[in-house]
């Protein structure tokens, strides 16, 4: 058995990738800023400044890269896990 999904259905022609994305949700934004005790305004703006893009990703841009990935054009990307998230500002760890 190979080690990996991607190992194991690379031979089929199937590519197996993740995608992950910086969720923007009332929700996600009304329970960061009840933690820290500020508007949900405050806490969208110190999220935003928190990606080098300087806002929050929208799901028409998680939506595209998604797309892009299941398209034969990603034909070279396989096991890989792609970012959706407009870029890490500081350290990144994987």
């Amino acid at each position: 058995m190979p080690a990996s999904l991607s190992e194991y259905f690379s031979t089929r022609w199937v590519a197996v990738f993740g995608s992950r994305s910086t969720e923007k949700t009332t929700e996600l934004l009304a329970g960061r800023a009840a933690r820290a005790g500020q508007s949900v305004a405050e806490a969208e703006r110190q999220l935003s400044a928190s990606v080098s893009i300087g806002r929050i990703v929208t799901a028409d841009e998680v939506a595209a890269v998604v797309a892009f990935l299941a398209s034969p054009r990603s034909v070279a990307i396989n096991g890989d896990a792609i970012s959706v998230g407009g870029g890490a500002v500081g350290p990144i760890h994987y």
